[in-house]
């Protein structure tokens, strides 16, 4: 029993074909980024608006915070101190050579500065975290030190809940 098909030459038909389909329409996860403050303070400086593109490493705003001033401070006590620790060191360094101080008052300003030392490079690394250069923090004193809120990568803002002071 051989079944007999019909066979048609192959011609093109125009028809609409529509599919319907339910989905949800939403931004990609993987793409989209929230930027939160590292600390808490004052944001000033706002650069951004609502559909306005944005390079990586493009600045923000930029915070005013308390604890920026607090930890400037801190850093330039820590400068302040590395400098007595030195002149102490090298002063006992001078009298031990010359046998006018003992062993003993010549390794504790050793130990004095190398903690001083130490101290100064955990105030840079505090304000490297936020993006702040020890250098530039210093030069008036930390009163105008703030926080840089930097863009981690390229696209557009799509929403902006800060006010100028909030």
């Amino acid at each position: 029993w051989p079944v007999k098909l019909p066979l048609d030459p192959v011609r093109s038909v125009s028809g609409s074909r529509q599919l319907t389909a339910t989905g949800k329409v939403q931004f990609n996860e993987d793409r989209t980024v929230r930027i939160l403050a590292p600390l808490p303070g004052q944001a000033i400086d706002l650069q951004v608006r609502v559909g306005d593109p944005i390079e990586k490493d493009q600045l923000l705003f930029s915070i005013k915070s308390r604890e920026v001033a607090s930890l400037v401070s801190d850093y330039l006590e820590s400068q302040r101190d590395l400098d007595l620790a030195q002149k102490t060191y090298n002063m006992n360094k001078d009298l031990f050579q010359h046998q006018a101080a003992s062993r003993i008052s010549f390794q504790q300003a050793e130990s004095d500065l190398a903690k001083a030392n130490t101290h100064v490079a955990r105030g840079e690394e505090a304000l490297r975290v936020l993006g702040i250069d020890p250098k530039e923090a210093v030069k008036d004193g930390g009163l105008r030190s703030l926080v840089p809120a930097r863009s981690p990568m390229a696209g557009s803002l799509l929403e902006r809940k800060l006010t100028p002071g909030q």
